[in-house]
């Protein structure tokens, strides 16, 4: 005999012959079904040892309800899903964001098998996308300072609410370059929140990036406690910057970007929206501020599907709530 689902008359069938004390083979032979379909029912469906047919319909009922199975992707929902691909939207929080702002209850694993099917029909949405973490190193050995003292203190010295992302405050900071090598974006994320500031900026010069850098988080200097940074010679006026934010100035160690991953996964996001060989000069700062905007309204797996603004602001104002998410959808068809 085949395996098949039972239907509701069949379970009241198995908890009438339950009664009678008959072995699960021989209900199965009684009710016309494999012994195993029996099994399994019995095992999914018994309440303090006792089979309850009408609990075990209602509980087939909500599994079908909310099966992987129950939602057709069509076109419309399709142009939604590449949309938010576009925007480093993982199917995971493309599944919340069309479940809260447009009341389609899709599973993301859904997303991911038609992904998979476009790409065996020779398909390219797979390469939207974003991008899968990186291994770590778990035999790296750090290399010393070219002139044996670091440009400031380790970051094996950070507080503890620092490592352990307990308090609003600790920062990230990094730079994207540009095309021509002489400008690009500042980039700034809160570890606890991993709400972005970015900035673009005409040259990477120290003056430039300290000015840059007090700028973005002069409104909310009372909430800084310290920032970590790589060894560029673009932090090299820490100092100063520790003195007007007041706050501590951490650097990682030579060649151990991975110690900054927080806004390292930021850049990334950053670099889907604009390649390597874009040309931050020519971007339009509004567009550009809308798109950092975004990276903030995402929902977020590591802060329980609300966003870095959501979060970092105690706010529950939705993404969508924004009049920059406006700008972008009606951008979306130059995208």
């Amino acid at each position: 005999m085949s395996h098949r689902q039972l239907t509701e008359s069949q379970r009241y069938q198995i908890y009438a012959l339950l009664k009678l004390d008959l072995s699960r083979r021989k209900i199965a032979d009684i009710i016309g079904v494999n012994h195993a379909t029996v099994s399994r029912e019995l095992r999914r469906n018994h309440v303090s040892r006792h089979y309850n047919p009408d609990l075990a319909q209602g509980a087939t009922d909500v599994r079908r309800t909310f099966s992987r199975k129950a939602r057709v992707i069509t076109l419309e929902i399709e142009n939604l899903i590449i949309f938010f691909l576009k925007f480093g939207y993982s199917p995971v929080m493309i599944c919340h964001i069309l479940e809260y702002s447009h009341g389609i209850k899709i599973a993301f694993q859904t997303i991911y098998n038609h992904i998979e099917t476009d790409r065996k029909h020779g398909g390219e949405l797979y390469k939207l996308l974003p991008f899968k973490g990186r291994a770590r190193r778990s035999d790296y050995q750090y290399k010393p300072w070219k002139h044996g003292t670091a440009p400031g203190q380790y970051i094996d010295q950070r507080p503890i609410s620092a490592d352990n992302r307990s308090r609003f405050g600790h920062l990230e900071i990094d730079t994207i370059v540009s095309k021509d090598r002489k400008g690009g974006v500042l980039t700034v994320v809160d570890r606890k929140s991993r709400f972005l500031w970015a900035k673009i900026i005409p040259n990477m010069n120290a003056s430039t990036v300290k000015k840059a850098l007090i700028e973005l988080l002069g409104p909310i200097k009372d909430q800084v406690k310290t920032i970590t940074s790589d060894n560029g010679r673009e932090f090299s006026e820490h100092h100063a910057i520790s003195k007007a934010l007041d706050c501590q100035f951490y650097f990682c160690r030579p060649y151990s970007s991975f110690e900054r991953g927080t806004v390292e996964r930021m850049n990334r996001e950053i670099r889907s929206l604009y390649p390597k060989k874009s040309d931050f000069h020519k971007i339009d700062k509004e567009l550009f501020q809308a798109h950092v905007d975004l990276i903030n309204f995402k929902p977020r797996v590591c802060l329980n599907m609300k966003s870095p603004h959501s979060t970092f602001y105690k706010t529950d104002e939705f993404w969508r709530q924004n009049k920059v998410v406006q700008l972008l959808l009606e951008s979306r068809n130059e995208i």
